[in-house]
């Protein structure tokens, strides 16, 4: 697995928060997960692919569980591998090891749990 130094990871998270510039964002953050796997013309490496599998995982963590302020910060990361690595990456035998040890060393650092807090908090609103 390459490395996925800090400063990628701050531009990745800042990019969550931001609104996508195009005219057609909203008809984007729309379509769903499965239409997006099987539309080729859809470039999974778009930081708004990532941004709405993040936000509808949240979503649905956050009505299921009442650990979600715990369990918040590990769904984020497990998505930006996700997003980083490819689909295959679930399938590695030390994922969830990988994801925890990952979390726990950004969410140690100030300013990226800052970055990370802000951004689940941005994309976990019911209303959106």
């Amino acid at each position: 697995m390459s490395q996925i130094d800090a400063a990628r990871l701050s531009r990745v998270l800042a990019s969550l928060t931001k609104p996508k510039e195009r005219a057609d964002s909203t008809a984007d953050a729309h379509i769903s997960a499965t239409a997006l796997a099987k539309n080729k013309a859809i470039k999974l490496r778009d930081p708004e692919v990532l941004k709405h599998r993040l936000k509808e995982r949240l979503k649905s963590l956050q009505s299921s569980t009442e650990e979600f302020s715990e369990i918040a910060p590990i769904v984020a990361v497990q998505e930006i591998l996700r997003w980083e690595f490819g689909e295959d990456i679930f399938q590695h035998p030390e994922f969830e090891r990988i994801a925890g040890q990952v979390t726990a060393t950004l969410m140690s650092d100030k300013e990226l749990k800052k970055s990370i807090t802000k951004t689940i908090n941005n994309l976990s609103k019911l209303g959106d």
